[in-house]
C-alpha cells in the first residue's frame, strides 16, 4: 500500500515541485495540499496522512503551530518541515514540535528524496517493533504459531554482512571503543543466529535472559572470570547505550542536520530523550535524556536485519 502525503506550502511552485517528486521516485501518493497553516491542520485532521511536508513560515498559522495543534488531537502521522529559515532557535522549535526531519531551501531533489525514504525506514520500523511486540505478547499467552516473518525460515542470512553492519552501525554511533560494545554485538548476532524469529525476541522481551545467555557464550569460549557476571554484562551495555545517545545528541548539537544524527536519532532513540539529552549538554537542563535499552536493542537489531537483507 502506497503512503499518503500532504503538502503545505504557500509557494504553489514548491508545492508542484514536492508533488512530482513524490509521485516520479514512486514514494508515495499526494492526497493533499495547503497554503497556509490553518487549512491545513483541518484538512490533515480530516485525512489523516502519513507524511506532511510543512513549510515553517505560513499565512496565518506557521508550521510548528500547526503540528503542535495536530499533536494536541492526536495526530500521529510523520512531519518534514522545509524552509528558507537557518536560525538554530527556529530549527530547534521545529525539533522539538515533533518534525523528522528539517530540509534547507532551495530545494534539492536528492536531499529530498533521501530525507523521505528515511522518514519511510523509520515507519516501517516502528511497525516491525509493534508487530515484535505484538507477537511476543501472543506468544506468551501460548500463540506460538505467531511469528514476525512467516516465511523468515526458508530466506538465507548472511551473518558475515550483518557483522559488518551492526559493527558500521556502532562506529557511526562512536561506541566501538566502548566495553559494552562487544556485548552488544554478541547479543545481536546471537538473536539472528541462534534463534527463529518470535524465539529471539521473546528472550528480547526479557533482557536478564539475554543476559544470561551472553554469559553462557562467553563461559563456552573463555575461562570464567568477574567479567562475565550477568550484572557486570547489564551494566555495560547500559553505558554503551548511554555513549551512543550522549554522541548523537552532540552532534544534533552542532548540526540538526547532520546525516548520522537524522538517521539515528530516532531509530534507535526516543527523539525526546535526546533532546534531553542535548538540553544537557548545552546546561538548559541538569538531567540526561534516559536510556532505554530495551528499545535501543529492539530497533538495532530490526535496523541490521533491514540493512543486510538490503
Amino acid at each position: 500500500m502506497k503512503r499518503t502525503f500532504y503538502l503545505v506550502d504557500d509557494d504553489p511552485s514548491i508545492r508542484r515541485i514536492l508533488h512530482k517528486i513524490i509521485e516520479s521516485e514512486e514514494l508515495g501518493r499526494v492526497v493533499g495540499q495547503a497554503e497556509d497553516g490553518e487549512k491545513a491542520e483541518v484538512e490533515i485532521y480530516k485525512m489523516t496522512p502519513d507524511i506532511v511536508l510543512i513549510d515553517l513560515l505560513l499565512p496565518n498559522q506557521d508550521g510548528v503551530q500547526t503540528i503542535q495543534h495536530l499533536r494536541e488531537k492526536n495526530y500521529n502521522g510523520q512531519f518534514i518541515m522545509i524552509s528558507q529559515v537557518s536560525e538554530q532557535t527556529l530549527i530547534g522549535q521545529a525539533y522539538a514540535s515533533g518534525i523528522e526531519f528539517f530540509v534547507h531551501k532551495p530545494l534539492n531533489k536528492v536531499e529530498i528524496v533521501s530525507v523521505i525514504k528515511s522518514v519511510l525506514e523509520k515507519m516501517q520500523l516502528q511497525e516491525a517493533i509493534a508487530t515484535i511486540r505484538s507477537s511476543v505478547s501472543n506468544l506468551a499467552e501460548g500463540d506460538v504459531t505467531t511469528v514476525i516473518d512467516p516465511h523468515a525460515k526458508s530466506k538465507e542470512f548472511d551473518m558475515d554482512k550483518a557483522r559488518k553492519v551492526l559493527l558500521r552501525i556502532l562506529s557511526d554511533l562512536g561506541v566501538l571503543g566502548e566495553a559494552g560494545c562487544r556485548d552488544i554485538i554478541t547479543i545481536i548476532l546471537f538473536l539472528l543466529d541462534d534463534y527463529e524469529p518470535g524465539e529471539g525476541l521473546i528472550q528480547l522481551h526479557h533482557l536478564q535472559s539475554v543476559y544470561r545467555s551472553v554469559r553462557a557464550i562467553y563461559e563456552k569460549t573463555q575461562e570464567k572470570g568477574p567479567s562475565f557476571d550477568e550484572k557486570a554484562i547489564e551494566q555495560r551495555v547500559r553505558r554503551a547505550v548511554g555513549a551512543a545517545l550522549h554522541n548523537v545528541a552532540a552532534l544534533g548539537i552542532e548540526d540538526y542536520g547532520h546525516q548520522l544524527f537524522n538517521t539515528y536519532a530516532n531509530r534507535l532513540f526516543d527523539f525526546s530523550e535526546v533532546r534531553n539529552e542535548m538540553r544537557y549538554l548545552r546546561q538548559e537542563s541538569p538531567y540526561h535524556g534516559k536510556i532505554n535499552v530495551k528499545k535501543f536493542l529492539e530497533a538495532l537489531l530490526i535496523e541490521v536485519q533491514q540493512q543486510t537483507r538490503d
